[in-house]
């Protein structure tokens, strides 16, 4: 039987919080330690500025450096496997949803 796990909210903060050590950096390896390994992560970003919704159906989605920050941080990837069957499902279930247009 499957674990259902909690929904999470991981607003990143200041980017540079990838290369340091604090109260952020350790709540999330804390959570890391506490929580189940998921079988997928489903990641929804606001950062793009076009109409509608999309679904990045990919089996290697590549690290996104959209900033201006030290070139240390450019080195930081986090190269998680894509699933596109999921990726499938979750654009099914976005389809039923009626979003109305931007204006």
């Amino acid at each position: 039987m499957s674990q259902i796990l909690p929904a999470i909210f991981f607003g990143h903060g200041n980017p540079m919080n990838a290369l340091k050590n604090n109260a952020y950096t350790e709540g999330w390896q804390a959570m890391g330690r506490n929580i189940p390994t998921p079988k997928a992560i489903l990641s929804i970003s606001a950062h793009w500025y076009v109409p509608g919704t999309g679904v990045t159906i990919s089996t290697a989605p590549r690290t996104i450096h959209d900033f201006g920050f030290p070139q240390e941080l450019y080195r930081v990837l986090y190269l998680a496997p894509g699933d596109t069957q999921l990726a499938r499902r979750v654009q099914k279930l976005l389809a039923q949803c009626r979003v109305p247009p931007l204006a």
